[in-house]
């Protein structure tokens, strides 16, 4: 009994540890830029640091991009297994590709196609997991 205590006593300890640690993770969209038009379907990058100031070091899945435009989801990123080490007490930067189909914003679409500016507002959001904790950011940008 005493040794179940314990046991689970460590165990909670040991999540209770790695929950703050996971407080001192911070994900950003750094930056977006447009890539061109591909397969009819605008392709960007977004560029996502993750600072961790822990002396915990964490696996995060690749990051989960989606791109709204006015609330409505236009365009993603491709969904991967993949994950990335983040070393701890360390900035990580990585580089995901997403696609917004042109047929999901036909209004901006000949701007785009011509390189003009559409001068519209979108929102992305980035979804990933470090040791199984979620988190969330997003970035406000402008094409």
């Amino acid at each position: 009994m005493i040794f179940s205590l314990a046991l689970i006593g460590g165990g909670a300890a040991w999540l209770y540890s790695l929950a703050n640690a996971a407080q001192k993770l911070s994900i950003n969209v750094t930056q977006v830029a447009i890539v061109g038009i591909e397969q009819a379907s605008l392709k960007m990058w977004a560029e996502i640091t993750i600072d961790n100031f822990s002396g915990h070091a964490f696996t995060i899945t690749q990051p989960l991009l989606k791109v709204y435009l006015m609330d409505s989801e236009v365009g993603n990123s491709e969904p991967s297994e993949e994950t990335h080490a983040i070393k701890k007490r360390a900035r990580t930067k990585l580089k995901v590709n997403l696609f917004i189909p042109l047929t999901n914003i036909p209004a901006l679409a000949p701007l785009l196609l011509k390189g003009q500016k559409a001068n519209r507002t979108l929102k992305l959001e980035v979804f990933t997991q470090a040791d199984g904790i979620p988190y969330k950011a997003e970035k406000i940008f402008t094409i």
